[in-house]
């Protein structure tokens, strides 16, 4: 081998070991958004546009007539409607959002040593890979509402042992945040928008 080749493996070598390497990390953020929408973060608030990064303890609001679909890592999609206030307690293994206010379709994928937990009054709707909606009553906003299109999710109250699991096609009523109503199937369930993609 000539020197003026192992020159240039040298340089080529040298050149390898000089580039950083960058490890991609998945990001939360909105997809689509409709409508007036606002991200509440550390005493700021901007608007919910399209393409927005998400991080922890943001607060997602939408208005009247508005709806904003976010990406969450590569975990799974939510879509919140109108009137919705949505907080992103924790995005990491045990991911864990709050509903505060309005209404909640998620599509969760069930990954190992992952979870995904909403919190709402003294509700806990544990998923481990399902898709479902939530949403607080119109006539009572002390009354909730779930249902199941697929998969699984386990509902309890965070102050008594009581836990009910609700099943694909299966809806249940939580009254006052204190008891569930026995799951059963509602055809209703089936005419809900559970479409995720950007009209």
């Amino acid at each position: 081998m000539t020197a003026d080749k192992l020159k240039a493996i040298f340089y080529f070598t040298t050149l390898l070991l000089c580039i950083p390497v960058f490890q991609i990390h998945a990001t939360s953020s909105i997809s689509y958004a409709e409508g007036r929408v606002s991200v509440h973060r550390s005493g700021r608030v901007f608007s919910g546009e399209i393409g927005v990064d998400l991080m922890a303890g943001d607060r997602i609001e939408t208005q009247e007539g508005s709806m904003a679909i976010l990406e969450l890592e590569n975990r799974g999609v939510l879509k919140i409607l109108e009137n919705t206030s949505l907080i992103l307690d924790n995005l990491n293994d045990s991911m864990q959002v709050s509903l505060n206010a309005g209404n909640l379709f998620a599509k969760i994928r069930k990954m190992s040593g992952k979870s995904f937990n909403v919190f709402s009054q003294n509700v806990i709707a544990g998923v481990r890979g399902t898709q479902f909606y939530m949403a607080y009553s119109y006539e009572n906003p002390e009354n909730m509402w779930l249902c199941v299109k697929n998969g699984r999710v386990e509902v309890s109250l965070q102050d008594s042992e009581d836990t009910v699991l609700v099943k694909k096609g299966e809806g249940i009523s939580i009254i006052g945040g204190k008891e569930f109503s026995e799951p059963q199937r509602y055809e209703w369930t089936k005419n809900l928008n559970w479409d995720f993609i950007a009209p």
